[in-house]
């Protein structure tokens, strides 16, 4: 582990450097040190490590993907216009002293459901101003972001010290390099912050004893996801209500069947309300964007089949998109990158399937406890996220809390099962491949 700590640093610098001299950006530099130091203060010993060693795997990532975007591109911003928008937006709330009648490209800043996280960006931009050289250009916004959420895999392990998913370093060294993640830090898209606000949530509700001070830091925390997204919020007060309930393992499926009933007959007894009705038109938008793309026809197929049997179909193609990945129709440096997260993300479902087959052999019930309500959660999410913008990515901030959980599962399997696992997933890779190609 020492030689590879001394390796992530050493190129996390070197890399960082790089980056600054190209671009002639030497503010990199400062806020990097800014951000690497400011956390001392509070975190020693194991736990500062992690954090230094996930900046350093978060810098590596932000100079490769800076790279790649400008040769791809020649530009700094990414396909698809949020990205744009939300440091533009930014960029003139922070020019206009956070003025509530700003608008840019015709749309009120203030009237979005994305006005938390333009204020959180406002403020960071403030604190960066104190920075020598700094300039508020795309680089910065997006290094700032990449070092705020390395503290997601800090978190992750501080969560799971103390239950069987705790990690060894080999474990800590996997979710560091989790690139499925790591891809959403990199635009400027709210999932990551959504992710690390979800890690203050669970490390709140776990580890305060102050019941009264818990609930207050649960309530503020609620509250500020709201404001980064609106339907992000009820994901986070599903995991509170899930985890405030008991089950019985013996009656584990029938309560599961129960609540993931009432979760999806609720979503349809609210139809006619305006949120609904919100929700809706969000689909609708989603669904005509995908339709004027080529790659979205097996998505599509799937996500609108209006036959009930396939809702769980449904469920696994949502939680393992994309299917097929982009590297598959459209090879390029970043979708090879994202072929990587999709992947590692195929193993850890399959570990985290896995352990939940048997998750009645867990005698810990603190482990049994979290990891039921982190499930009812996803399938919580995914129910909101079907029935609205069918977006995977909208599911992308419960990834990191399922990797030690996979990795559990994929431990308890022997040599022969693991290669045996490895292989039909290789082949089922390679059958779907000649099929999309014939």
């Amino acid at each position: 582990m020492k030689q590879i700590k001394i390796l992530l640093y050493t190129s996390s610098f070197f890399f960082l450097l790089l980056l600054a001299l190209s671009f002639n950006q030497p503010s990199l530099i400062f806020i990097s040190l800014f951000f690497l130091f400011s956390p001392t203060i509070f975190l020693k010993n194991k736990n500062l490590t992690i954090f230094f060693l996930s900046c350093s795997v978060s810098i590596i990532y932000f100079v490769i993907y800076t790279f790649i975007t400008f040769y791809e591109t020649n530009s700094l911003f990414l396909s698809g216009g949020d990205d744009e928008f939300f440091y533009r937006s930014s960029i003139r709330l922070f020019e206009n002293g956070f003025d509530i009648d700003s608008q840019i490209l015709g749309v009120n800043l203030i009237s979005g459901n994305y006005i938390g996280y333009l204020y959180f960006n406002y403020i960071i931009i403030n604190i960066l101003d104190f920075i020598p050289f700094f300039d508020t250009d795309i680089l910065s916004f997006r290094l700032v972001k990449y070092l705020i959420t390395s503290l997601i895999p800090f978190f992750v392990y501080k969560i799971f010290q103390n239950t069987v998913f705790r990690l060894t370093n080999k474990g800590i060294l996997i979710l560091l390099l989790f690139p499925q993640l790591i891809f959403f830090n990199y635009s400027l898209i709210r999932s990551s912050y959504i992710s690390l606000l979800f890690c203050l949530l669970i490390y709140v509700i776990v580890y305060f004893k102050n019941t009264k001070i818990k609930y207050l830091f649960v309530l503020v925390i609620i509250v500020i996801t709201a404001f980064f997204r609106d339907v992000s919020a009820l994901f986070l007060l599903s995991f509170l209500i899930f985890y405030n309930l008991k089950f019985e393992k013996r009656n584990i499926l029938f309560s599961l069947s129960i609540i993931l009933l009432t979760i999806y007959s609720s979503f349809f007894l609210f139809s006619e309300t305006a949120i609904a009705v919100k929700l809706s038109k969000v689909q609708e938008a989603f669904i005509d964007l995908s339709s004027s793309s080529n790659n979205s026809s097996l998505g599509l197929t799937v996500l609108l089949s209006k036959n009930p049997l396939m809702f769980p179909i449904k469920l696994v193609y949502i939680i393992l998109s994309p299917i097929p990945p982009k590297f598959i129709y459209n090879i390029n440096i970043t979708n090879f990158i994202s072929l990587l997260g999709n992947l590692s993300w195929y193993f850890i479902s399959f570990g985290s399937a896995i352990y939940y087959i048997n998750i009645n052999k867990i005698r810990d019930k603190f482990s049994y406890k979290i990891s039921i309500s982190l499930l009812l959660c996803l399938f919580s999410s995914l129910i909101i996220v079907l029935n609205t913008t069918m977006n995977p990515r909208h599911i992308a901030f419960l990834y990191p809390f399922f990797v030690p959980i996979g990795i559990y599962g994929l431990n308890s399997l022997n040599r022969v099962n693991k290669i045996l696992l490895f292989v039909t997933l290789f082949t089922l890779a390679i059958i779907l491949f000649i099929l999309l190609k014939i």
